[in-house]
């Protein structure tokens, strides 16, 4: 669940026992129990509020929960990645010139505008790899 759909929640069920509370004011009952009911209901009214927004504050952001490499904007130069588990990685505008990719798993990596010359790619898996506008302007061909 989300953080705002939390807050809305939260902010749900604050706003139903606000209105419970002044359904009560209007209601005729004797005062005495029903001073007792509107400080229960108020009560529980915060209680609720305060444990939505304990929760929502626990909860961990995206950014926390996602496990993706990511080498944005990184100089990797010559670096040894053979063999290693890279799924899912982010080498966008990446420096991986002479880097060793030999055999390793870049299902669904993202190279947009990485500099890959001289890069060894054999046995890697590319599987949904996203490969794309190659900087090679700084080369000769």
């Amino acid at each position: 669940m989300g953080k705002q759909k939390a807050q809305a929640l939260s902010m749900q069920i604050f706003m139903g026992s606000v209105q419970r509370l002044r359904n009560l004011r209007s209601s005729k009952t004797d005062r005495r129990s029903s001073g007792i009911i509107r400080l229960t209901g108020l009560w529980v009214c915060c209680l609720s509020f305060m444990i939505g927004v304990g929760w929502v504050s626990f909860v961990p952001s995206a950014a926390a929960q996602s496990d993706t490499i990511n080498y944005t904007n990184t100089d990797l130069t010559g670096r040894n990645f053979a063999g290693e588990d890279l799924n899912g990685g982010v080498f966008v505008a990446a420096e991986m010139r002479e880097a060793n990719l030999q055999g390793a798993n870049l299902k669904g990596a993202m190279f947009t505008k990485a500099n890959l010359y001289g890069a060894n790619l054999s046995e890697t898996d590319l599987t949904d790899a996203l490969i794309g506008c190659l900087d090679r302007s700084s080369h000769a061909v």
